[in-house]
């Protein structure tokens, strides 16, 4: 991608993720139906296969391993959400959609605001406490799930369980060498490529 298609893209997420936000307020006011959430947090993660995409293409600094398992991660979570809505309870996925859509924002305001020493530091530091609670009850809801579809369901959720620890041990490790690098101070003079 173009930097100017980069940015629009950049903007394009960052509106929905303020929409996410504006949905999650709403869904625990009660005033809309948490279906609305599910539905904003899924078309943000369709959105994100342009990350893939762009990785893979070399057009950004981030790995296209790294994009491809946040990315394919966040999907199947977002498509699992539809079965877990009736399930419940709600908070796990208001809490998810907390934790998405504040580690996204910090992301996208990085993206389009560019070496703002602030914003680096929250991009980068966010992640630390955003990410481990997204993880937490991403297993959490895909272990409740099984739970209720199925009649063993710890043979098959300890294998997704070894699978999922392994990327994202390797995820969160990924972004503690880019926060390494992002906040020193070679790191600062290249925002856009993480």
């Amino acid at each position: 991608m173009q930097p100017s298609q980069l940015n629009r893209y950049n903007l394009v997420q960052l509106c929905l993720q303020g929409s996410i936000s504006l949905v999650l307020i709403l869904s625990v006011t009660g005033t809309v139906n948490l279906t609305a959430l599910v539905i904003a947090i899924a078309l943000s993660q369709v959105l994100a296969v342009i990350e893939v995409w762009s990785a893979a293409r070399g057009n950004t600094g981030s790995t296209f391993v790294a994009s491809l398992i946040q990315v394919g991660a966040r999907i199947a979570v977002s498509v699992l959400l539809f079965f877990f809505l009736p399930l419940g309870p709600q908070w796990m996925i208001v809490v998810l959609g907390v934790a998405w859509a504040g580690a996204d924002t910090l992301r996208y305001l990085y993206y389009l605001q560019k070496a703002t020493r602030v914003l680096a530091w929250a991009r980068y530091s966010g992640f630390i406490v955003l990410y481990p609670i997204g993880m937490a009850l991403e297993n959490m809801i895909v272990w409740r799930l099984m739970q209720h579809y199925l009649n063993e369901p710890l043979w098959f959720f300890l294998p997704f369980l070894s699978v999922y620890l392994v990327f994202a041990v390797q995820m969160y490790l990924y972004m503690l060498r880019q926060r390494r690098r992002f906040l020193s101070c070679e790191g600062r003079s290249d925002p856009s490529s993480a």
